[in-house]
């Protein structure tokens, strides 16, 4: 049997730049397969992880999260086929942003090809102490989590490190806690393929809202964060073949309009050059890294209430 890791995290979180720290230090030793996961048909995490130089095995789900029911027959279908072809040791399946984990069980338990050994979630240390209360899979992804991994840790005082601690022990009081920068941490990356010990109770799904201290209400919201139920938010994505003004690409990464929590995607420009843009609510400007291969732009944009990105029309 193959052991299944569940990776977790909102949108921007951090998890496949955690899901290639992963490999870097199993790739060689472990046959290793991985599922991804997007919220829509472009693929930047499935396009980014095949540039590493790891040995694995990658199926990509696009369009729904692999716990929404549209999608659960084909999510099974491809983990059994993925271990009848692969045999791999360990599996790590990176879920959509947007996925809410609480029907874990049902989707991965009582099968003879594969078996769920650790859930892993990832928190953005800027944005959950104000977004979990409002979205509610951020909450069920720390809930059924056995590590949860507090991320960009280097953006964050000590106090604010403490406040997060508390509201991650009242929704998990089990959960194993380490912080992390860019997915790195002073732990032993063995915790990621050790099975989790002890009896397994996942939750059920929670009708109340979750409590929020007075020093969540405090905050230290990223300016402009919009807040809104996960029923609110919807992506929209843009494809053009035409080259998109490199200036006008430059001053849009400096004025990413507020109602988007998350931007990714691929980049051809008039200057000759390619780009991956990636952007996350609370940072100060949209990044974009030097990409070849790109013979058209595709990005994705995540958020509620969205303008129309002219840009990339």
């Amino acid at each position: 049997m193959s052991k299944v890791v569940l990776l977790t995290g909102f949108l921007g979180s951090g998890k496949t730049t955690l899901l290639k720290c992963i490999l870097s230090h199993f790739s060689h030793d472990y046959k290793i397969g991985v599922i991804q996961n997007e919220y829509s048909e472009v693929s930047t995490d499935a396009q980014d992880l095949r540039l590493t130089k790891w040995k694995f095995d990658l199926i990509e789900l696009n369009k729904g999260s692999i716990f929404c029911i549209c999608l659960y027959a084909d999510f099974r279908e491809e983990l059994e086929k993925l271990v009848k072809e692969s045999k791999p040791d360990v599996i790590f399946i990176e879920a959509s942003g947007l996925a809410d984990p609480i029907s874990i069980g049902s989707l991965l338990d009582n099968n003879s090809h594969f078996y769920l050994s650790k859930v892993v979630t990832l928190l953005d240390a800027v944005t959950f102490p104000v977004m979990y209360k409002y979205i509610r899979s951020i909450s069920n992804q720390v809930r059924v989590a056995d590590i949860v991994l507090i991320n960009k840790f280097d953006k964050i005082t000590p106090e604010q490190a403490d406040i997060i601690t508390c509201a991650v022990k009242e929704i998990n009081p089990y959960a194993q806690i380490e912080f992390t920068t860019y997915g790195k941490g002073e732990f032993d990356a063995q915790i990621f393929l050790s099975d989790h010990s002890g009896t397994r109770e996942l939750p059920e799904e929670i009708k109340d809202e979750p409590e929020i201290s007075s020093d969540m209400k405090k905050g230290y919201s990223p300016k402009g964060l919009t807040l809104a139920p996960l029923a609110y938010l919807t992506s929209r994505v843009y494809k053009c073949t035409h080259k998109i003004d490199f200036n006008t690409l430059e001053n849009f990464t400096k004025q990413v309009p507020g109602e988007i929590l998350r931007l990714k995607g691929f980049i051809s420009c008039s200057n000759g050059n390619s780009y991956m843009i990636q952007y996350v609510k609370g940072d100060k400007e949209a990044k974009l890294t030097n990409y070849e291969n790109v013979t058209r732009t595709e990005v994705i944009a995540i958020g509620a209430n969205m303008p129309e990105l002219q840009i990339f029309i």
